[in-house]
């Protein structure tokens, strides 16, 4: 973050667009803590045949139906909730005795338990079914996940909130730096941005190479010479890092040697 409001600070009061965007195809759980998900947990889906439909484009909320399937449907509706409760190793669902929208269900769940109810398995989807007798119920699946365009992870975070919830969603999927907070923004706006680059540093040697024999031909040996410096300099205290690799420079004539 320092780097970038230091590249942006000519226009530091101003609006400068990051690589921050909102993946509207991705669903993720409102639970994000990774101990709580075994292997493949936090992938499992109960879609109804035909869901996610997303109608009208305003359907990015998941909801469990009577029938023990999910639905995609506007986060405004009004609907039952489960939340999930309890410790590590002990974990439970508790729920509601009213219903709420899917944020407001959410920031009740954060509120006085953990948060809105993961379903990890067939088991857990059924344990809720059977608590909702009957009802339609929220689960802590919403459509959108915000991602880098470069696709590293996103560890880091500096979100201009309200209500304890990001300024971005999939009417704002793309995110600007307003002074040193993030926001989201419609993509058509047109701003400054910042871009980050990654630099080669590049050194020139000249060698001097001496032929034990006199039947070998440098330059068809070239290829070998070169594999064989770069092993040696790896190995001798990883005098060349990783991303450091060694290139032969021809000549106007497309030669690599040539005599002293």
């Amino acid at each position: 973050m320092a780097q970038v409001l230091e590249a942006g600070k000519k226009y530091f009061y101003g609006h400068l667009w990051i690589g921050l965007y909102l993946d509207s195809n991705a669903w993720e759980w409102s639970l994000q803590n990774e101990d709580y998900y075994g292997e493949g947990e936090k992938n499992y889906r109960m879609w109804k045949l035909g869901e996610p439909s997303n109608s009208g484009g305003i359907e990015n909320c998941a909801v469990l139906f009577s029938q023990g399937t999910w639905n995609d449907a506007p986060c405004s509706n009004m609907y039952s909730f489960v939340c999930i409760n309890g410790t590590e190793g002990s974990y439970n669902f508790v729920m509601s005795a009213e219903s709420k929208s899917w944020n407001e269900a959410q920031s009740y769940c954060r509120e006085h338990y953990i948060d809105l109810a993961s379903v990890r398995n067939q088991q857990e989807n059924d344990q809720i079914v059977e608590m909702a007798n009957g009802k339609a119920t929220w689960i802590g699946l919403t459509r959108g996940k915000w991602k880098w365009s470069d696709q590293s992870p996103l560890s880091f975070r500096q979100w201009n909130t309200i209500d304890n919830q990001p300024r971005g969603n999939l009417s704002f999927p793309c995110v600007l730096l307003h002074e040193d907070k993030w926001e989201g923004e419609y993509c058509a706006r047109k701003l400054y941005f910042v871009c980050f680059a990654t630099f080669v540093d590049k050194q020139l040697l000249r060698i001097r190479v001496t032929k034990n024999k006199s039947s070998w031909n440098l330059e068809d040996a070239a290829g070998a010479i070169l594999q064989q410096m770069n092993e040696t300099l790896y190995k001798r205290d990883h005098a060349l890092g990783k991303n450091t690799k060694l290139a032969w420079r021809k000549q106007s004539d497309g030669k690599i040697f040539h005599p002293e």
